[in-house]
């Protein structure tokens, strides 16, 4: 048998695990820059279970039921993302494509009324001309508005956060007749180009996405289950899934007047009542399969437990 020692190997493979050893050598040194790499939830317990944040370079989606808290927690990022490094953000604005209703910018404004109020500091960073919002009708639309001008913000320094609610909207089909193959080359294309961008300007991306409802049989019984929609083909694109949902639990907050965004509220109410929703990981590179609960104010999303 011939000694290892005998083979002479083509230089370009030499310099390729040349430069597979030095980035395993320089893994460690790596690491704690990747860690700082996080985009503030907005709330300290929050921050606390996702271990600093959204992923920063990774295609994040947020999937769950009607009214579960997706879109609030979208808008909370825009808030975040505007703040300075040191406090959790990125120093920058955020691109908001709406795919199913209309922008919810009286709830935008609300919610950065109360972050004035109660951090006096972000007054001047915080503001709504920092997020960019754009429409978008079908996949060809979509399309357009990630491949031009979604790029042209990401260029010109303007947005470090892109946040798309929904996808699965677009991908949405009532027609009797599917073109299954061409949907999933569409979602294919639309999930690269997204990564790529996420990984090419360091930015963290999110997807909205809605949930299906499966039901599950064994010898005994049916059960119910509900699972992101567009696939797995799609869920193989993600970097970290998280899915919200409602509880039966219901809260009763004492009301912040001094903090309030309603000044008729701040003299009618003493006390509110408030759904406690869940947040799960179901899965990400840094965090377990795990789940938090949470509450959703006048200035967003609260942990609560």
């Amino acid at each position: 048998m011939a000694n290892v020692n005998e083979f002479e190997f083509h230089p370009r493979i030499i310099a390729a695990l040349k430069k597979a050893f030095d980035l395993w050598k320089n893994s460690k040194a790596l690491l704690p820059e990747f860690e700082r790499k996080r985009l503030s939830v907005g709330c300290h317990l929050l921050d606390q279970f996702l271990k600093g944040g959204v992923l920063s370079q990774a295609l994040t989606e947020i999937s769950g039921e009607s009214a579960s808290g997706k879109t609030q927690l979208c808008l909370q990022l825009c808030l975040t993302v505007q703040m300075p490094v040191e406090m959790g953000g990125l120093d920058s604005g955020a691109i908001y494509v709406c795919t199913e209703d209309a922008f919810p910018s009286r709830r935008l404004k609300q919610m950065i009324d109360v972050l004035h109020k109660t951090r006096p500091s972000v007054v001047n960073s915080v503001l709504m001309d920092n997020v960019y919002i754009e429409h978008s009708a079908d996949v060809d639309d979509l399309w357009k508005c990630i491949s031009q001008k979604i790029q042209f913000l990401l260029r010109s320094g303007k947005v470090k956060l892109v946040i798309i609610d929904s996808l699965a909207a677009v991908f949405r089909c009532n027609q009797v007749e599917v073109d299954l193959v061409k949907r999933a080359r569409q979602l294919s294309s639309v999930g690269t180009l997204l990564s790529r961008l996420s990984s090419d300007f360091r930015i963290p991306i999110v997807v909205v996405n809605q949930v299906s409802d499966i039901v599950e049989s064994n010898s005994f019984s049916l059960t119910e289950k509900r699972t992101p929609s567009l696939g797995i083909a799609w869920g193989n694109q993600v970097t970290m899934r998280l899915m919200l949902s409602r509880t039966s639990e219901c809260i009763t907050q004492e009301y912040d007047r001094e903090n309030s965004s309603d000044p008729v509220a701040e003299e009618t109410k003493t006390f509110y009542s408030a759904n406690v929703r869940c947040l799960r990981v179901i899965f990400a590179p840094h965090l377990p399969n795990t789940a938090c609960r949470f509450i959703i104010t006048q200035g967003g999303l609260q942990g609560y437990g």
